[in-house]
């Protein structure tokens, strides 16, 4: 069911399993292929958050679905781990550039 599905998302973004196996998997990534491009890349991450962001600013639309929530927070999170393992690839996301604030 669909109320089924919502927990599940929301227990996987409250793993500290699942972070640490995107972090991992994204070294281990980055090590094989030896590429300076990113599996995400910072244009992903601005239409992940701009697909959240949308629906904040929208009075019709209070809420925002964990489905998008997870995504964006995984991707976001293989970024900052493949900028730490590559800084000097030109397609790394950079902090500095992102629309995201505190």
């Amino acid at each position: 069911s669909l109320l089924e599905m919502k927990r599940g998302v929301a227990s996987l973004m409250e793993n500290v399993e699942v972070s640490e196996f995107v972090v991992e998997a994204t070294k281990l990534l980055a090590k094989a292929r030896e590429s300076s491009i990113p599996f995400v890349l910072p244009a992903n991450l601005d239409m992940a958050w701009l697909k959240i962001a949308s629906r904040w600013n929208r009075a019709d639309q209070n809420f925002v679905d964990d489905d998008d929530q997870c995504s964006f927070l995984f991707r976001l999170l293989y970024a900052f781990e493949f900028l730490d393992s590559n800084r000097t690839s030109p397609f790394a996301f950079d902090p500095r550039s992102s629309p995201l604030k505190e």
